[in-house]
């Protein structure tokens, strides 16, 4: 028995498909850009699998299989987490998924980067934390956190699409702060996260695809230049509380 999972998310032009009967979650290509993301899938995979075998008590997956059109991925067991769902209920998964990205990506200044890290391409168990949907995947990389600091506002941001925080919140976020900043993070990114990642997003032609052909797909992008002033303003002056 076969079900449609998603199509054609974010305009992205693929469909996926999961074969239960197989244990296969099928991914189908409906264009040539949507072959490119299939292909830089594949490689996210690849390296992703590549980081956890440095680490034998993480279960394995890597009966990864690219057909021209076609990406076959073993169905995984865990539980997801809604990115709509406020970060009062989600911070201690939040706090699990930056862990783990501490520990499959390699310290340094620069680190290969997902590209779109948020709580939906997440599964949680027992026996650990996985990343999916490595469509935006580039081993050349970005600023070192790039993908921990995007989880980490998309989990503040994405609840209704909120573009204020709360005060309330902002205990919350402090903790998550210090997790980012234990883990490796740069202050100076900690202190202005949205103007660098939207810096990075509309200077490196790598994006220029996705912004092109998925336009509401980067959530920094649909900020107002006030949004982004207000708020970095905010976790700046959290960043402060943390040093």
């Amino acid at each position: 028995m076969s079900e449609l999972i998603k199509l054609h998310s974010h305009g992205n032009s693929i469909s996926v498909i999961a074969l239960r009967r197989h244990r296969i979650f099928r991914k189908v290509a409906h264009s040539r850009n949507a072959k490119t993301l299939l292909k830089n899938e594949l490689s996210g995979l690849k390296w992703y699998e590549s980081q956890r075998k440095n680490f034998p008590s993480m279960s394995q997956v890597s009966l990864f299989k690219l057909n021209e059109n076609i990406l076959d991925i073993p169905i995984l067991e865990g539980q997801q987490v809604s990115y709509e769902a406020p970060l009062k209920s989600t911070i201690n998964f939040v706090l699990r998924a930056l862990e783990h990205y501490a520990l499959i990506w390699p310290p340094g200044k620069k680190g290969a980067v997902h590209g779109d890290l948020t709580m939906d391409n997440i599964f949680f168990s027992e026996q650990g934390v996985f990343f999916f949907d490595w469509e935006h995947f580039s081993e050349e990389g970005e600023v070192w956190g790039f993908d921990a600091v995007y989880l980490v506002l998309s989990s503040i941001l994405l609840n209704d699409f909120k573009k204020n925080v709360k005060l309330g919140e902002q205990k919350l976020i402090l903790k998550v702060w210090r997790k980012l900043a234990e883990i490796g993070v740069s202050l100076s990114f900690l202190a202005s996260p949205l103007s660098t990642i939207i810096g990075i997003l509309t200077t490196d032609p790598k994006w220029s695809i996705i912004i092109t052909n998925s336009p509401s797909k980067l959530f920094p992008l649909l900020l107002s230049p006030k949004q982004v002033a207000d708020m970095d303003q905010i976790f700046e002056n959290i960043t402060v509380n943390i040093t």
